[in-house]
């Protein structure tokens, strides 16, 4: 400003430079206010779209803690966005109109970016959790990585995507009006429109700073727990859990995670980075002394396996890893609603194991889980696609089934590029790897009515499994990986399945089958229906009596169902089921509700076929071994024991215990129980780091 008497000025002279700075701190206040207001509505429009009904009758009163917690998390992101803004102001102090001109227009930018990319990251995790029923996970790399053509093509095929484009650009448009307004020079730089702002804007802008710097600091150094405290009749609401958290922290949690991994950052993750001894007793609750030689596989101790099946020609095996194959549709299968079809009565043949979890809630992490035959170790790369890919495994399913005698093949639905799937599967012992291509090719299929979009229909990879089994000349071990239960759930064109009543209880708990989840509940029928007729199929030829067969979801897919906190299992678990000759199954009498999860599936294979020897080694256990002590897990934080269950939630750990025989749980004070269930989890996790970097030395010739 000029003082009394001086000699008149420019008018570029005369701008007053303390009321711009003034009004810029006013705007980014505005714009961080506003931010807030968004994120906090999409948390309410995902409490509305996503929670049980029972959330507003049993844990209405946590919701405002949760809501609080949010607001918390939402902060952290609007002052670490506005942060670089507020820092700039510092070398605007005593700047000319013209610079301050410059500095508007890129704050228009700077605003619309971030803006737009925080919205983009809430509608994505607001999408995300509707499959997944979690925030933003590493599970997202994938989508960059291997699938982003066929997630477009079936997002176009399922959603009205036209209609979401003109939105997306409606919805541009007004981001960029508001924020010209917001930032134009002719408003912000106005002296009248920052009255008042003159004489104290410096002082201001030191405050502010200081606070903004400081808030960040103790935001970033602390965890914020949803609730104080949950209602006693039911397990905590995992769901209630969720809620303060949003997708811009997701995605950067799963972003640190993978930038960080490096050998043994899951031990170190669970504090057992060079305490290799400490995790063999922790796993196996013996004193297991350490011999540096020996590798961490040859120091686990045997497991016997028993009873042992009789003895006799070994079975053909056959695993079937059925696509987001989920378990907490089956418990509405009837005459009416029937999803399984012609595979029913295999089904009460055999044997289903409802309390089991898969490896990872992705498909990539549970197959190689299955084909590796160890636990997925959560938030890492894909073995295939990482450092380990030249890897030989010891504990391969593939070898086990070879060094007894079978010839393993792995038969995908899909192209063998998928995560690099094609160069990973020989060097793990298998005699054969067939894709898409290949299968179109032997059936003689044409590429246009044989195929969805992920892949071939189930059919045909069931009709090349059978090729393999009739023509066999030594026991088969099979890997399927079936592919038409995925998005965009197409079915063949002379697809011909019962109609499917749901029944009023599902159509209360989804608040109505929209086209989508309809379409779901189609492929997902159609899957079943065919595993089914294969199985008969099998049977008409005599080689179901000589052959068992297991079949298994890669992850379950939530459908935007609700599940109540006492369903928690239901949220993650996909069937075992497993069905045996009669000479080999009569030797046995599993324990149905036994837990379990990926790591059990090769063992228990291998058990059946009599291929255990003198025992077996690793992180798994045979479902049907008397002797040994299971629990299942899953990345989702889940931990299921005989009768103790854990589940990691924001700010700690809920205790709970089975209700009865069945999958519902009831709240539990932590005790030993669930703390050795702990303890044995992470245990195993720091030892599969070791299998996997100990197998260095066997890198493939």
């Amino acid at each position: 400003m000029t003082k009394p008497g001086a000699p008149p000025q420019a008018d570029g002279e005369r701008f007053d430079a303390g009321a711009a700075l003034g009004s810029a701190l006013a705007r980014l206040t505005l714009l961080g206010g506003a931010l807030l207001l968004i994120m906090a509505g999409f948390r309410a429009a995902f409490v509305l779209r996503y929670a049980h009904p029972e959330v507003w009758s049993h844990f209405l009163g946590d919701l405002p803690a949760a809501f609080a917690a949010g607001l918390l998390h939402d902060l952290r992101v609007v002052l670490l966005l506005l942060l670089p803004p507020t820092l700039s102001l510092l070398w605007m102090r005593g700047a000319a109109r013209e610079r301050w001109r410059k500095w508007l227009r890129i704050m228009f930018w700077w605003s619309f970016a971030g803006v737009a990319g925080v919205l983009t990251l809430l509608v994505s995790d607001f999408m995300f959790y509707a499959f997944y029923t979690s925030h933003l996970s590493v599970l997202a790399y994938g989508f960059l990585e291997d699938d982003l053509i066929s997630v477009i093509v079936g997002a176009w095929k399922n959603h009205p995507f036209l209609i979401y484009t003109a939105v997306i650009l409606a919805a541009a448009w007004l981001l960029g009006r508001v924020l010209l307004r917001l930032w134009s020079p002719e408003r912000a730089l106005r002296a009248r429109g920052a009255r008042g702002h003159s004489g104290d804007a410096e002082p201001r802008l030191n405050a502010q700073l200081t606070l903004h710097v400081l808030a960040i600091v103790l935001l970033l150094s602390w965890s914020f727990s949803s609730t104080d405290s949950m209602s006693e009749d039911l397990p905590a609401s995992g769901f209630v859990h969720q809620v303060p958290a949003n997708g811009v922290e997701s995605l950067a949690e799963a972003v640190w995670i993978r930038l960080t991994e490096e050998p043994f950052s899951v031990a170190a993750r669970y504090s057992y980075a060079g305490k290799r001894e400490q995790a063999l007793q922790d796993f196996t609750g013996l004193p297991i002394a350490d011999e540096p030689a020996a590798t961490a596989l040859s120091l686990l101790p045997l497991q016997p396996m028993l009873p042992r099946p009789p003895e006799g020609p070994p079975p053909h095996v056959v695993l079937v890893v059925m696509e987001s194959f989920n378990t907490h549709l089956l418990r509405w299968q009837s005459a009416d609603f029937d999803l399984l079809g012609p595979l029913e009565s295999y089904w009460e043949r055999g044997w289903f194991f409802p309390r089991f979890l898969p490896s990872d809630n992705g498909s990539a992490g549970s197959i190689l889980s299955l084909i590796v035959n160890l636990p997925y170790r959560p938030g890492t790369k894909q073995l295939s696609q990482s450092n380990l890919r030249d890897h030989v495994f010891p504990t391969s399913a593939a070898r086990a089934f070879a060094d007894r005698g079978y010839e393993p093949r792995f038969l995908y639905g899909g192209p063998l590029e998928w995560r690099k799937l094609g160069p990973f599967l020989p060097p793990q012992g298998f005699v054969e790897a067939a894709g898409q291509a290949q299968i179109l090719h032997e059936l003689g299929l044409d590429p246009d009515l044989a195929n969805g979009e992920w892949g071939v229909w189930d059919e045909h990879l069931f009709a090349a499994a059978e090729r393999r089994l009739r023509e066999a000349t030594a026991p088969q071990f099979l890997i399927l990986f079936t592919t038409t239960h995925h998005p965009p759930h197409e079915l063949p064109w002379d697809a011909q399945l019962p109609t499917l009543i749901p029944p009023q209880a599902l159509l209360e708990r989804a608040d109505g089958l929209d086209p989508l989840q309809r379409a779901q509940l189609r492929t997902y029928q159609y899957a079943c229906h065919e595993l089914g007729k294969f199985l008969g199929r099998l049977e008409e030829d005599g080689l179901l009596d000589r052959t068992v067969v297991a079949a298994t979801g890669d992850h379950t897919m939530g459908m935007g169902i609700p599940f109540a906190a006492s369903e928690v299992l239901l949220e993650r678990a996909v069937p075992l089921f497993v069905l045996a000759p009669d000479r080999i199954a009569a030797a046995f009498k599993p324990e149905l509700l036994r837990p379990g999860s990926h790591k059990d599936v090769i063992p228990t294979l291998l058990h059946l076929a009599g291929g255990a020897g003198e025992g077996y080694r690793g992180i798994g256990s045979s479902m049907l071994d008397e002797a040994a002590d299971p629990y299942g897990y899953n990345p989702g934080g889940l931990l299921i024991g005989r009768r103790a269950v854990t589940l990691e939630v924001q700010g700690g750990l809920e205790a709970m215990t089975w209700a009865g025989d069945g999958i519902e749980l009831v709240p539990a004070t932590e005790g030993p129980e669930h703390r050795e269930l702990m303890r044995r989890h992470r245990a195993g996790m720091a030892l599969t780091d070791w299998i996997l970097w100990e197998s260095e030395g066997e890198r493939r010739h």
